[in-house]
């Protein structure tokens, strides 16, 4: 009895799990790796579904269906997560698992691939379907653990410790699907504990997840720095992740070098990738503006994250490209177009928390009440502009330090206006 209701309640998290992935989809931007991994996860509930089932009524059918629905689950993750590491579907091992999995749908065909088992009194694969079936259960938790690591090991320092939980959980996940499911095959008992530790990893899983979905979205490559200028060559804008200290006017030149080189292969709105000797220059050239991006390698989702980005740069600062303006300081809050585009890439800059570009939220909700106070002391649209985008540049506590000056000056221009009238 406890054995089926830990499998209808690794069926549920299933479920909850897919119905959380495809919100963390809809919050950041569409990964199709993420749909894959879904497919697997629903099939991973209808393994379960379909133990439970074949426990509760004694059917060889269903207990066939979740043997072989383990090819599916461990066919679909790996899909997910070749496209997830590489923006390939393909691998040698997604060649192996194809095979693999057609041979155990043929035996689980066979009459005898499922049998009463007295001594157990039960249900149980046997022969190859059974040792096939094992064999999807191994490689299936080693996949997910590949996943978890590779999660951890990329994401960048404002979700490490969340990572860590989501990492912690297919360490659990795979100790249950590995070490309790093996030792099921010598004692049927042991597919109790072997589900609770499963629960258990999933729940920590499910717990990242919802904490930070963006952990959903994490890439296996660094990014480093972009540059936009127009097509005059004059700098607008420039945001360095790295440590790498190369000054605006020589990138500046070198882009413009680029593309002078390279202007028979670079059409209006195309993309030209140029291999560097540790990683790759992304050139994004459009009406106005030329965007250059340094990261670790390319992949698919970063182009169209360069496209995309183009596309809102050039559509928010129309007017001002329009009319040719070169100051950086017009161009400041394009920052905000770099969070959202740009944040589920991994950076090496923001490796601690004294990190000048770590915002965690109590300093994120500072800057916040710092910007409402700003607009109430300049009143003029210009003047407010201005100032804010000199404090921007400045260290947060200098800015702390400016607005408490300023109420101290109040204070007293206040006190000062209170003797004059009592006078």
């Amino acid at each position: 009895m406890l054995e089926v209701i830990s499998q209808i309640i690794l069926t549920i998290m299933s479920i909850l799990a897919v119905l959380l992935i495809e919100f963390a989809s809809k919050k950041g931007k569409r990964n199709i790796s993420l749909s894959f991994i879904s497919i697997a996860v629903l099939f991973f509930g209808l393994f379960n579904s379909a133990n439970a089932l074949a426990t509760i009524f004694e059917n060889e059918y269903f207990a066939r269906i979740a043997g072989m629905s383990m090819f599916p689950c461990v066919l679909f993750l790996m899909i997910g997560i070749n496209y997830t590491m590489k923006q390939s579907y393909y691998s040698n091992s997604l060649i192996i698992i194809i095979a693999l999995g057609s041979l155990l749908i043929y035996i689980g065909m066979q009459p005898d691939a499922v049998q009463f088992s007295l001594d157990n009194n039960r249900l149980m694969w046997s022969g190859s379907f059974m040792i096939g079936t094992a064999l999807f259960n191994f490689i299936n938790p080693i996949s997910l653990f590949y996943w978890g690591l590779k999660t951890w090991r990329n994401a960048s320092f404002s979700v490490k410790r969340i990572a860590f939980y989501f990492f912690l959980g297919h360490i659990i996940f795979a100790l249950g699907a590995i070490v309790f499911f093996t030792l099921y095959f010598i004692e049927p008992l042991f597919i109790i504990p072997a589900d609770i530790t499963l629960i258990i990893g999933l729940s920590l899983i499910l717990y990242a997840i919802t904490k930070e979905p963006r952990i959903l979205h994490i890439l296996p490559f660094k990014i480093y720095r972009i540059i936009i200028k127009d097509r005059n060559g004059n700098l607008l804008f420039n945001y360095n992740w790295s440590e790498y200290n190369i000054s605006e006017n020589l990138f500046t030149g070198f882009l413009n070098a680029v593309q002078l080189m390279s202007e028979e292969v670079m059409n209006i709105g195309g993309l030209l990738n140029i291999e560097l000797q540790e990683g790759i220059l992304i050139l994004n050239e459009s009406e106005y503006i030329t965007v250059g991006l340094v990261a670790s390698n390319s992949s698919k989702s970063l182009r169209n994250s360069i496209i995309q980005f183009t596309k809102d740069f050039e559509g928010q600062f129309k007017r001002l490209l329009k009319k040719s303006c070169i100051s950086m300081n017009e161009y400041e809050t394009a920052y905000e177009l770099i969070r959202i585009y740009f944040s589920n890439f991994s950076t090496r800059f923001i490796t601690n928390r004294e990190s000048v570009l770590y915002l965690p939220g109590k300093k994120i909700k500072q800057l916040k009440e710092i910007d409402n106070k700003l607009k109430n002391i300049f009143q003029n649209k210009e003047e407010y502009e201005l100032i804010k985008n000199d404090l921007v540049k400045a260290p947060i506590n200098f800015t702390t330090e400016f607005l408490e000056l300023y109420d101290e000056l109040k204070d007293e221009s206040e006190e000062l206006i209170g003797k004059m009238n009592q006078k």
